[in-house]
C-alpha cells in the first residue's frame, strides 16, 4: 500500500456582503491536492457543506452534512480519530470567528481546509506510526492556537430566564417599557436567527441582549462572551474572565 503524507492548511474569510439566505451560515470547503508524479501533475478531490449557526454549535453528530464531511475525510484516507479531531477544529474555529468583534449575525463565514498530499516512496524510512505522529502534532498545534473558555456551570445556571410572550404593540406597552429595566431585543435570537416563540424559554444577559435558552447554553459551552457585544461571563477554568 502506498504511503501518503498530508499537510493540512486552514484559512477562513468573513463574507460581509452575503445574500439574505446565507446570513448566519458557515460554508466549510475541504480539498485534497495530490502530487501524482515528478511532472507535478495534480489530482484534486473536494467536498463542501453549508451549515447554519445552530447546526454548527449543537453537539449533534447526526446532522447529515456533518456525517458527509466525516465520510469524505475518512474515504480520503484520513484516520477516523484524526477526522473527528479535524471536524472539532473546524467547528471551534467557526465559533471563535463568529463570536469575535469583527463578525455580525448577518454575515456569513467561509472556511477552507486544504491538504497537500505527497506520495512517499515505498522504500521510505518513515513508517505509518511516524506519519501518524506528524499528523497528530500538526492537529495539536491547531488546537493550541484556538483557546476556548466556556462559561462556568454556576454562571449558566444563574442566567436570567423568562418565558417569552409576544406583546401587542400598543402605546400603553411602549410607555410602560420605559419604566422597566432596559432590554435589547428584536424578538429574534441572533444565534439561530429564528424568531422567539411564545411559551419558549429565553435568556436575558446583564448586557441586555436576549437569546433562545437552548442556543445560548450551547454557545456558552465554548465561549464566555455575549455573541453580540462580547460582554464577559465567569469562566469554567478560573471563575472570572475579563473582556478580550
Amino acid at each position: 500500500m502506498e504511503i501518503m503524507e498530508a499537510t493540512p492548511e486552514l484559512n477562513y474569510q468573513i463574507e460581509k456582503n452575503s445574500e439574505l439566505q446565507e446570513s448566519g451560515t458557515v460554508l466549510i470547503y475541504t480539498e485534497f491536492v495530490t502530487q501524482m508524479d515528478i511532472d507535478l501533475m495534480l489530482d484534486r478531490s473536494s467536498f463542501s457543506c453549508l451549515l447554519s449557526s445552530k447546526e454548527l454549535m449543537e453537539d449533534d453528530e447526526e446532522f447529515l452534512r456533518k456525517q458527509e464531511l466525516y465520510h469524505f475525510l475518512t474515504e480520503s484516507r484520513v484516520d477516523e480519530l484524526d477526522a473527528i479531531v479535524l471536524m472539532k477544529i473546524l467547528i471551534q474555529l467557526a465559533i471563535e470567528v463568529t463570536s469575535s468583534v469583527e463578525y455580525f449575525p448577518h454575515y456569513a463565514l467561509s472556511i477552507r481546509l486544504t491538504f497537500d498530499v505527497v506520495p512517499l516512496r515505498q522504500e521510505s524510512n518513515l513508517d505509518e506510526s511516524q506519519i501518524e505522529e506528524a499528523i497528530r502534532a500538526s492537529l495539536d498545534e491547531y488546537e493550541r492556537s484556538i483557546r476556548f473558555r466556556p462559561v462556568s456551570k454556576l454562571g449558566v445556571s444563574s442566567l436570567s430566564r423568562r418565558i417569552y410572550k409576544r406583546k401587542r404593540k400598543t402605546s400603553f406597552n411602549a410607555d410602560s417599557c420605559r419604566t422597566k429595566k432596559t432590554r435589547i431585543t428584536a424578538d429574534r435570537c441572533t444565534v439561530c436567527l429564528e424568531e422567539f416563540k411564545t411559551g419558549r424559554k429565553i435568556v436575558t444577559l446583564d448586557c441586555g441582549h436576549e437569546f433562545d435558552d437552548e442556543c445560548i447554553v450551547e454557545w456558552f459551552k465554548v465561549n464566555h462572551v455575549c455573541p453580540l457585544c462580547r460582554f464577559a461571563l465567569p469562566c469554567e477554568d478560573d471563575g472570572l474572565c475579563s473582556k478580550n
